[in-house]
């Protein structure tokens, strides 16, 4: 649901899109969620505000996502999508080293 403080009306964004993790873009036009299909995480979605369109942006239905949190979703400053793939506490999946 947003609120529209200026008409001070609610408007449901997505309608029947319910998801685990919700992040805002950084400049407020895209609202991400994560989908469950009964289970983990399976699709992420962005809807526009405030029309409402919805895309979808990633499947994950072949994905295992790992973690604590495995529906934990954000974004990096371009707005690419941040997602937990952690299997374990000794995995690496990108290190980036300068030798001096």
């Amino acid at each position: 649901m947003l609120c529209d403080f200026q008409t001070e009306r609610w408007t449901e964004l997505a309608q029947g899109k319910g998801g685990d993790a919700m992040v805002w873009s950084h400049g407020s036009r895209f609202v991400y969620l994560n989908i469950k299909h009964g289970g983990p995480p399976s699709e992420v979605f962005r809807i526009s505000v405030p029309d409402g369109k919805i895309e979808r942006v990633l499947d994950l239905r072949d994905k295992t996502l790992g973690g604590i949190w495995d529906g934990w979703t954000s974004l990096l400053p371009d707005d690419s999508l941040l997602l937990m793939f952690a299997k374990g506490t000794s995995d690496i999946h990108r290190l980036d080293i300068q030798f001096r």
